[in-house]
């Protein structure tokens, strides 16, 4: 059970300093963040109070301890979950988040939520999971697929109480390694770009989406088929794009424009997900502007609807960045306010016979023929295999191949000779077709017996309607 009841948990989060900043700006102490007084500007001093609070010498496991092990938890009890990191450009977002490489103790989140998650999917022997990740980032206030690049400018659709991204690749992994993988292949994908305030910053908004699915493992294989309760819970962890001014960070020296027009889009996109929050903190049916931008649109269902929230604001303790930290505490004092309603997310589901103490669905069905020679009937089938287990020597057919809705053998794209005349024989005859000098002088039966419509043809003893490949 998460602390703080139903409603955003906010973790703050300040980043060692730099020996070129005055350390004069915020302190952390217990559970309450101090901003100190600015004698040149009057500003007095002010305090705000999360539900957990990690200076600069905070670890990556006490964050991970406070912030992610709570929300796999409840994704794996079936409920749905974020984790949201937010704050100005440089304060330690990615690191928090996506950091992978270095020593093992600064690995970030989510090399630590893939760890854990399958290590209690080996470990529970009792129920069968079905693990399934999609990557991708939102750039420009344009939806791009991560794992697949050439997914570009995705739609949203609505999908039940929220939305989802159509066309968006959707990968099944079975091991840390496999999903550690994609998760490296769709992080070298991201767009980063170098700023006056950060050597890499990120210039988009980026959304890991793990679809975690749990049910009995059935062992009696006696009955037929029988139905059971499949629980189904979603983990979004998103990497927002810091927001920065365009003169500290240098976007307006920029000649072709694209910084600017990048921190243009990134501070509409964070101005959007501040007046959602704002919106919901308010309550009371409040209209809530979620498609002013791609982000809450995309993101509905995990502001404030049935899904449980951590948010980890990150600060820099410098007494420079005071005004970007005081707008990012800010946010995350009114993300408190946010109540949320989630739920356990559960379905009946019919198992057959044959795979109920594994995962895998039901078993694949022999793919409707488009044509008369696309899908071979059943008798040609067993014919084929008949022939196959005989002492023929020149061809083979390949149950592959009869998959794949053409009928081909190893070597040379055409089945038995041997069967074909034991076919015909049981047909009551041996016709041949022998090959023409040219298609012109092939009659229209030979032409569309005999296979391709390019080059001289060949006897084929294969049957009717068998093509051959241009390899051959």
């Amino acid at each position: 059970m998460l602390r703080g009841g139903e409603r955003v948990r906010v973790t703050c989060r300040l980043r060692p300093s730099k020996s070129s900043e005055q350390r004069d700006g915020l302190e952390a102490g217990g559970e309450k963040v101090t901003l100190a007084a600015n004698e040149r500007t009057g500003q007095p001093a002010k305090d705000w109070s999360f539900d957990s609070v990690h200076g600069p010498e905070g670890a990556q496991q006490a964050v991970y301890d406070d912030v992610g092990a709570p929300i796999l938890s409840a994704v794996l009890q079936g409920y749905n979950g974020t984790i949201l990191a937010y704050g100005q450009t440089g304060a330690g977002k990615t690191h928090t988040l996506l950091n992978a490489s270095g020593a093992p103790s600064e690995a970030g989140l989510v090399p630590r939520l893939v760890a854990e998650l399958f290590v209690k999917v080996q470990s529970d022997v009792r129920h069968v999971y079905k693990v399934r990740a999609s990557f991708a980032q939102i750039y420009n206030e344009q939806i791009d697929d991560l794992l697949k690049p050439r997914n570009l400018n995705l739609k949203l659709k609505p999908h039940g109480s929220g939305t989802e991204v159509e066309g968006l690749t959707v990968s099944e992994c079975r091991s840390a390694e496999e999903m550690l993988a994609l998760f490296e292949t769709g992080r070298r994908h991201i767009i980063y770009a170098e700023t006056k305030m950060n050597k890499s910053s990120s210039r988009s908004h980026a959304v890991l989406q793990l679809h975690i699915s749990r049910r009995l493992r059935v062992l009696d294989a006696s009955v037929g088929s029988m139905e059971t309760t499949q629980i189904s819970g979603k983990l979004s962890i998103v990497d927002l794009a810091g927001s920065e001014r365009v003169k500290r960070s240098g976007a307006d020296e920029d000649v072709r424009g694209a910084r600017m027009r990048e921190a243009i889009n990134i501070n509409t996109s964070l101005l959007g997900l501040s007046n959602v929050m704002k919106a919901l903190a308010q309550g009371g049916g409040a209209y809530v502007p979620y498609r002013d931008s791609k982000l809450t649109h995309m993101l509905q269902d995990s502001l404030g609807g049935n899904c449980r929230t951590s948010l980890v604001v990150c600060a820099s303790p410098a007494a420079a960045d005071g005004a970007e930290s005081t707008t990012t505490l800010e946010f995350g004092a009114r993300a408190m306010k946010v109540k949320t309603n989630a739920v356990v997310n559960a379905q009946t589901v019919t198992l057959t016979r044959g795979c109920w103490s594994s995962g895998m669905r039901r078993w694949p069905r022999w793919p409707r023929a488009r044509s008369s020679w696309a899908s071979p009937s059943p008798r040609r089938r067993r014919r084929a295999r008949r022939c196959a287990s005989s002492s023929c020597t020149r061809c083979t057919p390949r149950s592959r191949r009869w998959r794949r809705r053409r009928a081909r053998c190893t070597r040379c794209c055409r089945r038995c000779s041997a069967g074909w005349r034991s076919r015909r024989r049981r047909r009551g005859g041996t016709r041949r077709r022998w090959r023409a000098a040219s298609p012109s002088s092939a009659s229209s039966t030979t032409r569309r017996w005999a296979g391709w419509p390019s080059g001289r043809w060949r006897r084929m003893g294969c049957g009717p309607r068998v093509r051959r490949c241009r390899s051959c």
